[in-house]
């Protein structure tokens, strides 16, 4: 499981998921579960179209 694989919750799993299957990048403020992890950039290091 995702979740596990990455010591994340399944809730923050779900995100990755999403983001991994459409290619999209993760933006999140969640700086210790998922910005640390390479998972998920902050919005200010965000890419807007």
């Amino acid at each position: 499981m995702l979740a596990d694989e990455l010591g994340l919750t399944a809730y923050d799993a779900a995100y990755v998921a999403a983001s991994r299957r459409y290619g999209w990048t993760l933006v999140s403020a969640d700086i210790a579960d998922l910005v640390s992890k390479g998972l998920a950039v902050t919005p200010d290091g965000a890419d807007y179209p």
